[in-house]
């Protein structure tokens, strides 16, 4: 349910900006992406689009990545369940004064070490709830080789150090969810 547009910023360097795709009604809890591929190429996401899900009234939760560092006016507008932003950004993102226009009730919620969202939270007229909010690596998928072991993509949090099968640390992983075996040989014969 969600769309990308690639903005060019300075020459070669592209960011991208998400929205709800026209017509698609989006329902609970909308996990923005921290990078995207398109055509091939993976980009990181930084902004939120205006209006991106004004009116989109079944949303109750949306998780914003680090990689985001604005939200446009009126983005959020009309989201009448809306009752949680939970930002993983150590900083707080420039966000437009309308975001929240005809919403009330928002907690934000952000990790202990973050700063500027104590404004943020006054700024939008919601309340500021401080909690641990996991702080991700990602570590991407090794191909297992004939005598060597591989892995899944997995994320570990820097401040609790739990593994995670996703980036927003929804679903906890142990080391044995990781590692892909290794294949072993495959000998063919006509003996």
């Amino acid at each position: 349910g969600l769309t990308y547009t690639i903005i060019e910023t300075d020459g070669e360097l592209f960011a991208v900006c998400v929205k709800a795709q026209e017509g698609v009604t989006l329902e609970g809890t909308v996990n923005i992406p921290s990078t995207v591929a398109l055509g091939g190429k993976t980009y990181t996401v930084t902004s939120v689009a205006e209006g991106a899900f004004a009116g989109q009234e079944a949303i109750t939760e949306v998780t914003i990545p680090s990689s985001v560092t604005e939200i446009k006016g009126q983005a959020l507008a009309g989201c009448s369940n809306l009752t949680c932003l939970k930002f993983f950004g150590e900083v707080a993102p420039i966000v437009a004064d309308d975001v929240l226009e005809g919403v009330t009730g928002v907690a934000i919620v952000t990790s202990e070490n973050a700063t500027g969202y104590d404004t943020l939270a006054e700024t939008l007229g919601a309340t500021l709830q401080v909690e641990h909010v996991h702080d991700m690596d990602c570590y991407e998928a090794v191909e297992a080789g004939c005598t060597t072991s591989g892995n899944i993509t997995y994320y570990v949090c820097n401040v609790c150090k739990d593994t995670f099968a996703d980036e927003f640390g929804n679903v906890r992983i142990t080391i044995d969810d990781i590692v892909v075996n290794a294949k072993g040989h495959m000998w063919n014969s006509d003996y």
